[in-house]
């Protein structure tokens, strides 16, 4: 097994497969399928933000020698949120 961290990605994918087999496996309503879609959804946008803000910010700093704006800053002004 890699020592790589799994990218949002390759998460949002595995636990979408584990949901969907969920889905076929139990009582689970459509409904609930939806919600629990939305949320894997959403924490995969966050841990993307994360990932692209902790990349930079290291990216900064090493290659660098850091920079006046850290990456989370610069996120929020780019795209909001």
């Amino acid at each position: 097994m890699s020592d790589k961290p799994k990218t949002a990605v390759q998460w949002y994918i595995e636990e979408r497969d584990k949901l969907s087999d969920e889905f076929f496996d139990s009582a689970m309503t459509r409904k609930e399928l939806h919600e629990r879609v939305d949320q894997l959804q959403a924490k995969a946008l966050a841990m993307e933000r994360e990932s692209k803000c902790k990349f930079a910010d290291e990216y900064a700093d090493a290659v660098m020698g850091g920079c006046l704006k850290r990456a989370e800053q610069y996120y929020t002004e780019t795209y909001g949120e």
